[in-house]
């Protein structure tokens, strides 16, 4: 199931083809064009084009940084942790699940095929025109022309790449979730309740789930078609697991991080498997 709004696009998927004339269909050999300049770092991350809005991204990141360490924590205990056992349920997993948060925690460079060269994550902002522009089969597609084209795009991971596009849409919404918005689990149907959307659009989230498609392709061998729905995203196998970003996603806000007041406060929330 697709989240409720598409605000995150996988180049790639072959499920959204049909939805920008085919641009999501890109080979490998396919590259990108990024004006020069204007590129700062955060960790081993590279921030590009985003001009002014640079340190936003930056912000968004240490937000991360914050997190992942009671998450990454959390993996040592394998199935005796209540978020684990939800979302992995299987300790044979640990060292898989730890090993991408730790890398997301630092951004670290990796290649994507045996005897590449080691590729750093990328976030690339697409707040104008001819700033990144894609090469296919002799074409030139323009990242800010597909975010503009759809206006509810806020993201977009550009597989076998180390790219992830940000569009304009992102810098509108809340770095973290508001009060109110974190899931909360329903004890009597073992449920999430709550508005997925309102806790979705949150910039750390939303990176967190592009930075976790990057390091789960390099990563982890199998692969499974993506699942946005929060509910059936816990009643994966453990492999189909350890491959589905919203599964990192929801075992990182298990300590559920949202603002009040301009102050961040944690909620405890995973249902139990």
């Amino acid at each position: 199931m697709q989240a409720p709004l598409p605000l995150v696009k996988a180049l790639g998927d072959q499920r959204e083809v049909r939805q920008t004339g085919g641009i999501e269909d890109l080979p490998p050999e396919t590259t990108a064009e990024l004006a020069p300049n204007d590129i700062t770092k955060s960790n081993d991350y590279t921030i590009q084009h985003c001009s002014l809005l640079a340190p936003q991204v930056q912000n968004v990141l240490e937000s991360l940084y914050d997190v992942l360490p009671l998450a990454i924590r959390e993996t040592h205990y394998g199935v005796t942790s209540a978020p684990y056992q939800a979302f992995f349920k299987n300790s044979y997993y640990e060292t898989v699940v730890h090993g991408i948060l730790s890398r997301v925690t630092i951004g670290v460079p990796l290649r994507l095929d045996f005897g590449k060269e080691l590729l750093v994550p990328s976030l690339v902002c697409a707040l104008k025109p001819d700033t990144v522009i894609i090469h296919k089969a002799g074409q030139e597609f323009d990242i800010y022309d597909i975010c503009k084209g759809n206006p509810t795009w806020a993201l977009m991971y550009y597989p076998k790449t180390p790219n992830i596009f940000i569009c304009p849409l992102f810098f509108l919404m809340p770095t973290l979730p508001a009060v109110g918005n974190c899931p909360t689990v329903n004890e009597a149907t073992n449920q999430f309740e709550g508005n997925f959307t309102a806790f979705w659009q949150s910039q750390m989230y939303m990176l967190l789930h592009e930075i976790a498609h990057f390091y789960i392709g390099v990563t982890v061998e199998d692969s499974v078609d993506e699942t946005m729905d929060w509910n059936y995203a816990f009643s994966l196998s453990p492999m189909n697991a350890t491959s589905n970003a919203l599964n990192y996603v929801l075992f990182v806000a298990s300590k559920c991080i949202f603002t009040w007041n301009g102050r961040s406060y944690k909620r405890l929330v995973s249902p139990r498997r």
